[in-house]
């Protein structure tokens, strides 16, 4: 299975589901993936999604019959390297205060 690391501003927001489905490779472009979605072949941790859902680390997407992912979201703070199937924290920004 698939990771995709996703920079979040926060835990559990609201992402548009096309956007994500490009991102991920699911699908080569972004009309691809709102067809995709109509047709109701998009599951997010097994339900149905609709354009925009809400995503949490950890969450599996599931789009078609072969097309399954694993989502992990980082904070925006966070500065990372991405080496294959690795993910390297490089550094984190300190809130001021």
């Amino acid at each position: 299975m698939t990771v995709h690391t996703i920079k979040s501003r926060a835990f559990g927001e609201d992402v548009d589901v096309s956007k994500l489905l490009f991102a991920c490779g699911a699908c080569s472009s972004r009309t691809e993936a709102k067809r995709l979605i109509k047709q109701g072949a998009v599951e997010i941790d097994g339900e149905k999604v609709g354009n925009v859902a809400t995503i949490w680390d950890g969450s599996i997407l599931h789009s078609g019959k072969r097309f399954w992912c694993k989502l992990r979201l980082l904070p925006k703070e966070l500065t990372f390297e991405k080496d294959g199937n690795e993910v390297k924290i490089l550094a984190v920004k300190e809130e001021e205060g």
